[in-house]
């Protein structure tokens, strides 16, 4: 399920070009649970899994395809990433590092689309979650 975006076309260009776009490839970790996270990521095709590590083994958070995003609550809180993020076939994605977001969202526009599409985001996400 895509994330609902308030982001106007111009507001992803904006975004476009203060990120870059890398590729990984099946099995590939992209980003490493309790690992500093400094950068958002939009996926733009393919599947990621999100899973947590714990000394038995690790549970299934969730599958995210083109138009989410991951490493929102490391940017919210200023944490280490809170989880796995596994590419399950060939993935790309738009990186977005904090500083270059942060200089992006001067626009106060922009800004607001943007907050409001990640609410939005982790509000449908607490609310998958809760169904289990």
């Amino acid at each position: 399920m895509a994330t609902q975006s308030f982001l106007t076309e111009s507001d992803m260009g904006v975004l476009e070009q203060a990120g870059e776009h890398r590729r990984y490839g099946k099995s590939e970790v992209i980003l490493q649970q309790r690992s500093e996270c400094d950068r958002l990521f939009f996926i733009h095709s393919g599947i990621v899994q999100i899973d947590f590590s714990r000394f038995y083994g690790n549970d299934l958070l969730a599958h995210l395809g083109a138009g989410d995003l991951f490493g929102e609550i490391s940017l919210l809180l200023g944490t280490r990433a809170s989880a796995n993020a596994i590419a399950v076939e060939d993935v790309e994605v738009l990186e977005i590092a904090y500083e270059q977001l942060e200089s992006a969202l001067v626009d106060e526009g922009l800004a607001s689309r943007f907050y409001k599409s990640l609410a939005f985001t982790l509000a449908r996400r607490l609310r998958s979650g809760n169904r289990d």
